[in-house]
C-alpha cells in the first residue's frame, strides 16, 4: 500500500507514513472533495500497434507516460490510474492546493509538449502519435475501492472529463465549465459551444485550452472594490515609507493565511509611497513549474527595464546595456557595465560569462551585481523591492534577499515580502537591523467583514 499523501510505500501495519508523516488512518477513509481531474489518450496508439512488435509499442508507450507523468507530478497532481494508452490525474486530493485547475491546465500542456519532444526525439514514422485531454473539475468521492488498497476517485467529474477528452481533437485540451470559470487569466481558452456530453441529459459549456502566458500575469485582485479594515497596519506603513523616503532603509514583512488580503494591504499601501521618485520592483514567487530560482527578480528586472520577457538574447545584450548607463549610472568606461550586463543576463537565464566560472562563484558575483544595481539605483531616489507569496521561495533566493537587508541598510531602499504565517523559511533576517516590521494579519472583524460582503 502507498501513502496516499506522498505515494511513498507504507511498512506493513504503519500508522504513520515513514516519509511525510501522514496519519495512514486518515486517508484511508472515504471522503467528499472538489478535485480536477485529468484524462488524457494517446491518440495513435492502435495504429502503431499494428505496425510495431509489441514489445517495442511497450517501452514507447511507457517511455511516453514516464515523461508525461513527470508533468502532472510537477504540478502537484497524482495519477490515479495508468489505462492502456490513457492516463487518469487528480489535482485537489489527496493534497488540496487553492489553484489546482490552474496546476492541471498547465500540467496538462506541459504533457502535450514532453509528447511532442519525445516523438520528435524518435524520428522514424511515430509522428501520427498525439494527445488529447478533458479536464473537469467538481466534487467527487475518494478514497479505496473495496478489495483494493488503490487511492481513487468516483463521481460524474471524472465521466465528463473522459468524455471532454473523447470530444478534444488530437493535439487538443479541452476543459468543462467549472475549470474554466477558475482558471487565472494566464491561462489562454476559448469558448467552443454548448455541447451535449455523451451520457448526460444537460449541455455541458466546453472551452479549448490554447496555451498559457509565460510571461508573469499580474494577479487578479478586485481593485474596484474599496479596500476594508487594517487601518493600523496602512498607518505603520505609512510610517515606515516616510522614514525611507528621508533616506533610510527598512524591511517590511506581511504574512497571514491564504486569502487574508497580504498582498492588497501592500499593493494599496505602495500606492501612498510619500514621493514621486520612488521605482518598484515587484516579483512572485510560483508555487510550481518555475525552475529558474531568480525568476522574481528577472521578472522585476523586466518590468522596470520596460522590456518583453520573450525578447531575444542578442537583442537583450545591447538593451541592458543602454539601461545600464540610462537607470543605474554607470559611465561607458566603467569596467562594473560590462559586469552588471553579464550578472543581468545571467539573471534572466541566458548565456553569459558567469557560465564559465563555478556555480558558487557565480551566485556571489550575480549578488553582488543585484546589490550594486540598486545601491546604484537608490542614488537617485527611493527603491522598493516587492517580492509576493515568499512562502515558495527557493533558499537561494532568501539569501538574496537576507543580503540586500544587511548591505542596504543605509539606504531609501524598503524589501516587502508577503508569504503564508505557516511559511517554512528562514525570513525575516535574524539580523539588527533598525527598521524591521513583521505584520501579522488577523482576520477581519465582523463589522469590517459585513462591510466587505456589502461591497460585492
Amino acid at each position: 500500500m502507498d501513502c496516499a499523501s506522498c505515494s511513498q510505500p507504507l511498512p506493513e501495519g504503519a500508522r504513520f507514513c515513514p516519509f511525510c508523516g501522514q496519519e495512514v488512518s486518515a486517508i484511508a477513509h472515504e471522503e467528499r472533495k472538489v478535485v480536477t481531474v485529468v484524462f488524457a489518450d494517446i491518440v495513435g496508439f492502435t495504429t502503431l500497434s499494428e505496425r510495431l512488435d509489441p514489445e517495442r509499442v511497450k517501452r514507447l508507450v511507457d517511455d511516453a507516460f514516464s515523461r508525461m507523468i513527470t508533468e502532472i507530478e510537477r504540478f502537484g497532481g497524482r495519477v490515479d490510474k495508468v489505462m492502456g494508452d490513457g492516463i487518469l490525474a487528480l489535482f485537489g486530493a489527496p493534497t488540496a492546493h487553492e489553484d489546482d485547475p490552474d496546476r492541471a491546465v498547465r500540467a496538462a500542456i506541459g504533457m502535450h509538449r514532453a509528447l511532442l519532444d519525445y516523438v520528435a526525439e524518435q524520428g522514424g514514422d511515430h509522428d501520427d502519435l498525439q494527445l488529447r485531454v478533458g479536464v473537469n473539475t467538481g466534487e467527487v468521492v475518494v478514497g479505496t475501492v473495496s478489495g483494493s488498497d488503490d487511492y481513487t476517485a468516483m463521481g460524474d467529474v471524472v465521466n465528463v472529463a473522459s468524455r471532454l477528452q473523447a470530444m478534444a481533437p488530437p493535439g487538443g485540451i479541452y476543459a468543462g465549465a467549472s475549470t474554466a470559470d477558475q482558471l487565472s487569466p494566464s491561462i489562454e481558452r476559448v469558448l467552443v459551444a454548448d455541447s451535449v456530453v455523451r451520457g448526460r441529459s444537460q449541455t455541458e459549456r466546453v472551452w479549448r485550452v490554447t496555451g498559457r502566458l509565460d510571461r508573469p500575469f499580474p494577479a487578479s485582485s478586485r481593485h474596484d472594490l474599496p479596500f476594508v479594515g487594517r487601518t493600523s497596519q496602512r498607518e505603520l506603513f505609512s510610517s515606515v515609507m516616510g522614514l525611507v523616503a528621508g533616506g533610510r532603509g527598512a524591511v517590511v514583512s506581511v504574512s497571514g493565511e491564504a486569502g487574508s488580503g497580504k498582498t492588497r494591504l501592500v499593493e494599496e499601501s505602495l500606492r501612498r509611497v510619500p514621493s514621486s521618485d520612488v521605482i518598484v520592483y515587484s516579483g512572485t514567487c510560483a508555487p510550481y513549474g518555475e525552475t529558474h530560482v531568480w525568476a522574481p527578480i528577472a521578472n522585476a528586472l523586466f518590468q522596470v527595464m520596460g522590456c518583453d520577457r520573450d525578447i531575444d538574447p542578442v537583442e537583450l545584450r545591447p538593451l541592458v546595456h543602454t539601461r545600464g548607463l540610462e537607470l543605474y549610472g554607470f559611465d561607458e568606461s566603467d569596467p562594473r557595465l560590462h559586469r552588471f550586463v553579464e550578472g543581468a543576463m545571467h539573471l534572466f537565464g541566458y548565456p553569459s560569462e558567469l557560465d564559465r566560472v563555478a556555480p558558487a562563484q557565480a551566485r556571489e558575483i550575480l549578488m553582488q551585481v543585484v546589490v550594486e544595481g540598486l545601491h546604484r539605483r537608490s542614488q537617485r531616489g527611493p527603491v522598493v523591492v516587492w517580492i509576493d507569496d515568499l512562502q515558495w521561495a527557493d533558499p537561494l533566493l532568501i539569501d538574496l534577499l537576507s543580503r540586500l537587508a544587511r548591505s542596504l541598510i543605509d539606504r531609501p531602499v524598503l524589501l516587502v515580502t508577503a508569504q503564508r504565517d505557516d511559511a517554512e523559511n528562514d525570513w525575516p533576517p535574524a539580523t539588527d537591523h533598525p527598521i524591521l516590521v513583521q505584520m501579522t494579519l488577523e482576520a477581519l472583524s465582523r463589522a469590517e467583514s459585513e462591510q466587505l460582503i456589502d461591497s460585492i
